[in-house]
């Protein structure tokens, strides 16, 4: 039988990385899901780019260890904007407003580009 983290995929690495580097256990939580729906969802590619998936998540652990409050805010942020599992079951109020795709969230890494 092999190793169980022979199945780990890269949102659970990222996880662990996280709470070894001493992220607070529902951050790197929130973290993992970020990057992991934004992969299954097929979120837009500056979104998957904020969510990891260009640099294996050292953003996003960075932003988690220098201002966690700040970051989870905006990855909740990114979830209430992008996550259709959400919103199908109305879990995030929407203005009614616009029927458009909701703006890109940029990162302080992808401002000015």
């Amino acid at each position: 039988m092999g190793n169980e983290n022979d199945t780990e995929l890269e949102w659970d690495e990222w996880r662990e990385r996280a709470l070894s580097l001493g992220v607070s256990k529902d951050l790197a939580e929130l973290g993992s899901t970020l990057m992991r729906e934004s992969y299954f969802q097929r979120w837009p590619a500056e979104i998957q780019e904020v969510c990891g998936w260009e640099d294996d998540g050292f953003a996003m652990l960075a932003m988690a260890r220098r201002d966690p409050e700040g970051t989870r805010r905006r990855w909740q942020e990114i979830l209430r904007h992008y996550d259709r599992r959400e919103r199908a079951q109305g879990r995030f109020a929407w203005d009614g407003q616009s029927r458009k795709h909701p703006p890109v969230l940029t990162g302080p890494r992808l401002r000015g580009s």
